[in-house]
């Protein structure tokens, strides 16, 4: 019996497609750091709650939301852009090109990045009492205002590190290295500083990760400078950069406004509590993303590199077998959190079990969002990046219109509701446009040719 099934399971692995093994095996490792990376944050998350309870963390949260907005524009939608440039560039072995893509784009992001924190320092005061009703959140906007630069700097070096296939060096930057720094540090200092204490734990963890970026593409690109022949650079002008990251701006914008815009309007007409409980719930149910989110991690590069190609059949092969891979694994996340949301969000406290059916209504649209698979990310990495822009800004204004109409009415219930329906229209709307733009379905099928 034992052998029978072995037999069937290496028989069903010599099936799959080289480039899904490739995601499988070699993603194996990046996975792992995905899901203890996952495992940190979920701890962080409960470390905060804990110590901070509702109102503190609704605070934390809200830094964290206006930060987060802030590095999205210092970073100039310059993440997909770097690694499709440097993963074209190092397929083709023209090191010249891919050092410029990256001393040009961190240029950029680091310029705009400080001119961001520098505005957000000054505003801070404006922000927490005019727009929030939130005094006490001045410092720790203060504070945070000045880990932008050095968050650009993680996501940008994350992307770069996937673009040359140092994918499992990319994970430790991504979900990892900033919450196992940050975890034993909040014990210690969360308690006696509160949020001003935990805002500087994460901007410090953050600090010592973006240094780290840097070693490992030093690291790992040891011939960059100095190889010649074949390679060439003209066509990494900050206009090229700039030309292709705009548009994915907007992207990145939209997917910020879908993601921020029901925790800022429960910030202007709830309580810092209620924020706190609805944070709570959105970042749990977002542990039913991450799967996808590894395996596009490995799978991202590989569609660029098949649609270069002209391989429509393999890249369509490609991403049906890891909707199917991704699927097969959220399911049993997604099902424990619908059934127990209440025992799940127990663990951050008494007073969180309230977001419970926030959780249940968040985790349904995550779901529906995830089983469709890599459908935006597939039309990035086949250089339709103004397609991807019109979608989520269409999925943007829905769940903006949806929150302005339900929050004021339905508190986090409604900001649930809104923003999982617009995830939901959002992603099947790209599936459609996936298979009229590339005539390709994402959508696994029996034969999965």
């Amino acid at each position: 019996m034992v052998k029978r099934f072995l037999g069937f399971i290496r028989s069903s692995v010599n099936a799959l497609d080289g480039h899904i093994r490739d995601v499988l095996f070699r993603g194996s490792a990046a996975f792992l750091l995905r899901v203890v990376g996952a495992g940190l944050s979920f701890a962080v998350n409960v470390i905060i709650a804990r110590l901070l309870g509702a109102e503190g963390a609704g605070v934390y949260f809200l830094s964290l939301t206006v930060a987060s907005i802030g590095g999205m524009v210092g970073r100039m939608g310059l993440n997909n852009t770097l690694m499709r440039f440097v993963a074209e560039g190092a397929s083709k072995e023209e090191w010249r090109a891919v050092q410029t893509t990256y001393r040009r784009g961190l240029t950029i992001a680091v310029a705009a990045s400080v001119i961001v924190a520098v505005v957000l320092s000054v505003g801070a005061g404006i922000i927490a009492s005019r727009v929030f009703s939130v005094p006490e959140l001045t410092a720790p906007l203060r504070i945070i205002a000045w880990g932008i630069p050095v968050l650009s700097l993680v996501s940008l070096h994350t992307e770069l590190l996937k673009g040359i296939d140092e994918v499992e060096r990319a994970m430790l930057l991504q979900g990892f290295g900033v919450p196992l720094l940050a975890a034993p540090l909040l014990l210690i200092v969360a308690g006696p500083y509160g949020v001003e204490g935990a805002v500087l734990v994460y901007v410090g963890a953050t600090v010592f990760v973006a240094a780290v970026g840097g070693y490992f593409w030093h690291d790992c690109t040891p011939n960059v400078g100095g190889s010649t022949g074949g390679d060439s650079d003209t066509h990494v002008t900050y206009r090229a950069l700039l030309r292709s990251s705009l548009p994915l701006l907007v992207v990145a914008s939209m997917n910020k406004v879908i993601r921020w815009t029901d925790t800022i309007l429960l910030g202007i007409w709830e309580s810092a509590r209620v924020v706190g409980v609805y944070e709570v719930a959105f970042k749990t149910s977002m542990l039913t993303t991450f799967i996808l989110m590894a395996a596009n991690s490995v799978a991202a590069p590989k569609f660029a590199s098949l649609h270069a190609q002209g391989d429509k059949e393999g890249l369509e092969r490609l991403l049906q077998q890891v909707t199917l891979l991704v699927n097969l694994l959220t399911i049993p996340i997604a099902v424990a959190f619908i059934v127990f949301p209440q025992r799940v969000l127990w663990i951050f406290g008494a007073e969180f079990s309230m977001g419970a059916g926030a959780l249940v209504i968040l985790v349904i649209g995550q779901f529906v969002g995830v089983s469709v698979g890599s459908v935006i990310s597939v039309l990035v990495m086949t250089g339709n990046e103004k397609t991807a822009r019109n979608v989520t800004a269409l999925g943007a204004a829905s769940n903006f219109v949806l929150n302005v109409l339900l929050v004021p009415a339905y508190g986090m219930y409604g900001a649930a509701i809104g923003t999982a329906l617009s995830i939901v229209g959002m992603n099947v709307m790209s599936v459609y446009i996936v298979w009229r733009t590339l005539l390709v379905i994402s959508i696994p099928t029996f034969t999965l040719k």
